[in-house]
């Protein structure tokens, strides 16, 4: 999982493509006060994890992103989701059923058919 400052800075790389550690602090001051290092830190490890990449310029690096918004959204959701499974099951499957419900109707049928899907592989694989 990633901690808020983290979230935080991967926002501010996706939002400008690629972007210093001065430029990125510049950013989250409107946010919050904040010390070049800190952010500086942040972004080391966020290349560490593999969620940026870096390329030397000068004597600072240019971080970009490695993985997109939709993949980060996608892997958390994942674990968090299969926590909650573990933990509470049935009610976990029940909620989720229940909020694709409320946002869209339609997207039962998707679900329905994604399960079938997996399904069929299962008995494939």
């Amino acid at each position: 999982m990633l901690g808020e400052l983290e979230s935080q800075v991967l926002d501010v790389v996706w939002r400008m493509k690629s972007a210093t550690v001065r430029e990125v602090k510049e950013h989250l001051r409107h946010r919050r006060h904040i010390a070049y290092t800190t952010v500086m830190t942040t972004m080391d490890r966020l290349h560490e994890k593999g969620f940026l990449v870096r390329t030397k310029r000068g004597k600072g690096y240019v971080y970009a992103p490695r993985v997109s918004r939709q993949e980060v959204g996608k892997s958390v959701m994942k674990k968090w989701l299969r926590n909650m499974l573990r933990a509470f099951g049935e009610p976990t499957m029940s909620c989720l059923v229940e909020a694709i419900r409320e946002v869209d109707s339609r997207r039962l049928d998707e679900l329905a058919r994604l399960i079938e899907e997996e399904r069929r592989r299962q008995q494939e694989g």
